[in-house]
């Protein structure tokens, strides 16, 4: 949903960000909001951005409440397109690394209708780390 259809209400979520109401009429909470996209362009700009050795964290971790996919979110091109770790709890062997979007995750429902949140309390990791955790010993 672009910046500009979202009805932004009063309500704050848990880390104290502005939520919006969607076209379904749930109530939202911004999943990217300034601070985030902030982290993601100060990463683009950091001189070992892009080399072998620069080690990708994961700065935003996305969930949907009533399904299966957690999205750790490592990198954000300032508009739309995401990159990251998708892990599928459903069926872990079709977890991957990847781009996605936005705009997409923003209108996804899960089972129940429930919008994809975002993590208030997720703090910065490796992404090497998420895929190890998930994929176990």
């Amino acid at each position: 949903m672009t910046e500009q259809l979202k009805r932004w209400v009063p309500e704050l979520d848990p880390s104290g960000e502005p939520m919006y109401v969607a076209a379904d009429g749930y109530t939202c909470q911004n999943l990217m909001p300034d601070r985030l996209r902030q982290v993601f362009a100060d990463q683009r700009r950091n001189p070992k951005y892009g080399e072998d050795d620069f080690i990708h964290k994961a700065y935003l971790r996305l969930f949907m409440p009533d399904g299966p996919f957690i999205w750790y979110v490592s990198d954000f091109d300032g508009e739309d397109t995401m990159y990251g770790y998708v892990i599928n709890t459903a069926t872990p062997d079709f977890s991957e690394e990847g781009s996605f979007s936005l705009r997409d995750l923003e209108q996804l429902r899960g089972y129940m209708g429930l919008p994809v949140e975002r993590d208030c309390h997720f703090e910065p990791t490796a992404l090497f780390e998420v895929r190890e955790a998930q994929q176990g010993p």
